[in-house]
């Protein structure tokens, strides 16, 4: 019979210990639409306020790492939305990567001081209105080395080389790759370009024709989003 005292000599000796608990809040998905994604399951937005509300500040702020929020007004109103989103933020102030597609245009003051989070997915107009200038120069990007940005226009992507840290970048606008190539040629430390394209966008000439510019920098790769993302 095995005993129990190594455990419980452990314990003893260092009280503090991580447990289990934690680790379910490693990942955190709030989401109206999606159950699951990769292996993190979705939380209920009361069980995340109910942890904040009952767990010492320490317990989020180290245990919470990475956050995905994908709420629609359908389910939430935006007022609501943008509330938790404040208050989930707040709470997790050592979150690495955030993936988030509404509210943080009223919470970019929150984002923007973050001292921990280096994985950053967005949408830009959403943040930033729908004619954005000199947009990557907000102190929002200041620490953040890899980028992902939904529906934006190629045209709008001159100044990632404001960033000062980025390493990999995803994109998934279709538009002029000759207005892009400069854009990522000025930007020597990005090792990694990333263009996430729909099965059905891959497969015509108009596409291949767009990506022409960018099949000579070694750093880009495509991926079909659906299928191997």
């Amino acid at each position: 019979m095995l005993s129990s005292k190594p455990l419980s000599v452990a314990v003893d000796i260092n009280p503090q210990l991580p447990r289990v608990e934690p680790l379910l809040y490693h990942g955190i998905l709030l989401s109206d639409t999606v159950t699951a994604v990769q292996g993190f399951p979705k939380l209920d937005l009361d069980i995340v306020l109910r942890a904040i509300d009952e767990k010492p500040p320490e317990f989020l702020k180290y245990a919470v790492k990475h956050l995905l929020l994908d709420s629609h007004q359908q389910y939430y109103p935006l007022q609501r939305t943008a509330l938790y989103f404040d208050t989930i933020l707040k709470a997790c102030t050592g979150i690495t990567g955030l993936v988030a597609w509404t509210g943080v245009n009223d919470n970019l003051s929150t984002l923007a001081s973050s001292e921990s989070l280096r994985r950053l997915t967005i949408d830009i107009p959403e943040v930033f209105g729908p004619d954005p200038q000199n947009c990557f120069a907000h102190s929002l990007f200041r620490h953040i080395t890899h980028l992902e940005i939904g529906d934006f226009l190629p045209s709008e992507f001159t100044g990632i080389a404001l960033i000062p840290h980025l390493a990999h970048f995803a994109f998934n606008a279709v538009g002029r790759c000759d207005v892009l190539r400069p854009a990522f040629h000025s930007c020597a430390r990005l090792t990694c370009i990333v263009f996430l394209c729909a099965v059905v966008v891959a497969e015509t000439k108009i596409f291949m024709n767009f990506v022409q510019p960018l099949l000579e920098d070694e750093r880009f790769v495509m991926i079909i989003s659906h299928r191997d993302f």
